[in-house]
C-alpha cells in the first residue's frame, strides 16, 4: 500500500540515496526523527529528508532496500552506544571516515567498524569520560593520510 497523504509529491518516483542518524522533521509527514532516509525524486530531482516509515509508502522504493536500510541503522545505533560507553580506544580518521580499534594498539586491518566520523564525533567525549570512570585512558582519535 502507498501513501495518499503527506507533504511528497505522489505522482513521481523516489529512490533512496541513503541513511544517516540526526534529528530532524520528517519533510513528509512532520514526525521527529533520529533515522533519517535521504529520497531523490525522479521529475524534480530535489532531495528529501524523512523517517524509513514514510520511504516505505513511497513509489519506486523497494521494501528490501528499507529493510537494509533499517538494519544499517540497528547497528549503526548500536556502535553509537558503544562508542559513548568507552567501548573503542582508538579511532582513525582518513577525511570524512573513521575505523574504530578496540584498544588503543593497532595491529593492522584489526578494526571493529568504519563509519562516517561526523556520525559518532559527539560521542567521542563522553566515550572518554566512561573510560575514565574505569582507570582507562581517553579515546584516542589520529588523522591519518590512509587507511594502512
Amino acid at each position: 500500500m502507498k501513501a495518499t497523504s503527506g507533504n511528497l509529491r505522489l505522482d513521481q518516483e523516489y529512490d533512496l540515496v541513503t541513511v544517516h542518524y540526526g534529528m530532524i522533521a520528517c519533510q513528509n509527514c512532520g514526525h521527529p526523527l533520529r533515522n533519517i532516509a535521504e529520497v531523490v525524486g525522479s521529475d524534480d530531482g530535489k532531495h528529501y529528508f524523512i523517517g524509513l516509515d514514510c520511504a516505505s509508502t513511497l513509489t519506486g522504493i523497494k521494501a528490501d532496500k528499507v529493510a537494509q536500510a533499517k538494519k544499517m541503522m540497528a547497528r549503526m545505533a548500536k556502535h553509537r552506544k558503544e562508542v559513548s560507553k568507552g567501548y573503542y580506544g582508538y579511532v582513525k580518521v582518513v577525511g570524512e571516515w573513521a575505523r574504530f580499534y578496540k584498544n588503543d594498539t593497532v595491529p593492522a586491518n584489526r578494526w571493529v567498524f568504519q563509519s562516517k566520523f561526523a556520525n559518532y564525533q559527539d560521542l567521542i567525549e563522553a566515550g572518554s569520560q566512561a573510560r575514565a570512570k574505569w582507570n582507562e585512558d581517553p579515546i584516542k582519535v589520529e588523522q591519518v593520510s590512509s587507511f594502512d
